[in-house]
């Protein structure tokens, strides 16, 4: 419960960060880049590349959220199936009531199986919705990463125009886009910290499905695994925390 009031907060705070004002930051005068030469673009390039970059990042979170879901409804309509084969295997124990002893025996070892498959079909349910949380969370931090290269691409124009031989060129203040990087930068590291949040419940989840899944019989294990043998989800980027390393600071 803990956690997830943590996960809320920073939710809370990613949101509220996410309508600052400086992320409505105003373009590098066009008229004025247009006077950039060739070869002084290198900067913007880069920058453009890797804001198509995140771009792609972004599309794949949103395609991983949607497969997220998917799963957890083919896990939802799974569960209905479970739920069904239980009470059909309670009913089998009320009429081998009536039977041998030996009958008696085999349908209540049948309906303690069922009763470990709902079981384990409850802790896929909660794994899956957890995988939902985590690629919202993680398509939102991808958008955070491609505003923030957006922001970058405007400092990369700006550094270039700033240094034009042009009167006008001189009004253009670097600084500014400079602090927009900046707060982005901060925006991103925020969703970074959501993002290791909920990948840590989601994970738990998952170890707890896992254990689950290791004590029903053998031909719902298969049936289980063949629930998530077509799952591919698409690189949107994202990198553990422990293999990450945030560098506030313009990279341009």
């Amino acid at each position: 419960m803990k956690s997830r009031i943590v996960f809320i907060g920073l939710a809370l705070a990613s949101a509220s960060c996410s309508n600052m004002p400086w992320q409505r930051q105003r373009d590098v005068d066009r008229d004025l880049v247009a006077h950039v030469a060739d070869s002084d673009r290198s900067g913007i390039e880069e920058a453009r590349a890797a804001r198509n970059q995140a771009a792609d990042a972004w599309d794949a979170a949103k395609r991983n959220t949607e497969i997220a879901k998917d799963q957890l409804s083919l896990a939802r309509k799974e569960a209905d199936v479970a739920e069904a084969e239980l009470d059909m295997s309670l009913a089998a124990v009320k009429m081998a009531e009536k039977g041998t002893t030996e009958e008696l025996a085999k349908a209540k070892e049948a309906q303690h199986e069922h009763e470990l498959i709902e079981k384990c079909v409850e802790e896929r349910i909660e794994w899956r919705e957890l995988d939902v949380e985590r690629s919202k969370a993680r398509a939102e931090l991808s958008e955070r990463r491609l505003e923030l290269t957006e922001a970058q691409v405007e400092l990369a124009r700006a550094q270039a125009v700033r240094a034009l031989d042009r009167p006008e060129a001189k009004q253009v203040d670097v600084g500014d886009y400079e602090y927009a990087v900046r707060k982005h930068e901060k925006a991103v590291a925020m969703a970074e910290l959501e993002v290791d949040a909920v990948e840590r419940e989601a994970r738990l989840a998952h170890e707890k499905f896992e254990r689950a899944v290791g004590v029903v019989p053998a031909s719902y294990r298969t049936r289980s695994a063949n629930l998530d043998t077509e799952v591919v989800y698409k690189d949107d980027g994202y990198e553990p925390a422990d293999r990450r390393a945030t560098t506030l600071g313009s990279k341009n």
